[in-house]
């Protein structure tokens, strides 16, 4: 892990100065698939290496190649929705397969809605919101409870737990990187466990809720996803 580290560290420091393709910028790319003929639009957000084909979401079947371009503004004044090319934090990076990483450490881009962790673009949720006939995303509901019912009782719980283990508790805006949690307005909160730390990541609104040490950033990621929340159990006085 840590020769992952050291070389995503440098492709972060030099990105900016590499030889390569900047297409920050530059309008949005349209994919076509040669199955179904689905276009599928996407834009650069940061500097990196994209794939000339990708597989078409549309039918699952077809492979969808890089055609055209258009501008930023004809993609807006025809609602379309673009998706963004991005590259993953460390953290994002460490979940990813082999094949993948590789692809991120030679200055790939991956897009973002197919990111670990990576909440959902506004995009994104209004399109399921008009599907779903629902003014907010958080109005789903599976008959019983609702997003937003769920989400506020996992907030409330996990804020507990950091009250009473404030100790081992911490918060910060940025990840272990130093860059702001998914680009601002969220923050990563976590609890040091005798089997290893666990973390959850939190819009902004709630950053008082959580008593306990800021930190200038996070501390490391030790490859915890969220199948390891039993961790929390082994929490001891």
């Amino acid at each position: 892990m840590k020769l992952i580290k050291e070389k995503y560290d440098e492709i972060v420091a030099g990105i900016e100065y590499a030889d390569m393709y900047d297409g920050r910028e530059c309008g949005v790319d349209i994919y076509r698939c040669d199955k179904c003929g689905c276009n599928f639009f996407t834009r650069y957000k940061d500097k990196g290496v994209t794939p000339f084909t990708i597989k078409c979401r549309n039918c699952n079947n077809g492979t969808a190649f890089h055609e055209d371009s258009i501008s930023e503004m004809i993609a807006s004044s025809l609602g379309i929705i673009v998706h963004n090319w991005v590259r993953p934090t460390f953290e994002q990076l460490m979940e990813l397969d082999d094949c993948m990483v590789e692809h991120v450490l030679n200055g790939g881009l991956m897009l973002e809605d197919e990111l670990p962790n990576c909440p959902m673009t506004g995009e994104q949720k209004d399109l399921i919101c008009k599907i779903a006939k629902v003014k907010d995303i958080g109005d789903l509901s599976d008959g019983f409870h609702t997003f937003n019912d769920l989400y506020h009782q996992r907030v409330v719980l996990f804020a507990a737990l950091v009250k009473a283990y404030r100790t081992k508790a911490w918060k910060s805006w940025k990840h272990e990187d130093g860059k702001d949690c998914f680009g601002g307005g969220w923050f990563i909160v976590g609890i040091d466990t005798p089997e290893g730390s666990y973390t959850y990541h939190y819009e902004e609104k709630y950053w008082g809720l959580f008593d306990c040490i800021a930190l200038e950033k996070a501390k490391h990621w030790d490859g915890h996803t969220s199948k390891d929340v039993t961790r929390l159990l082994s929490l001891q006085e």
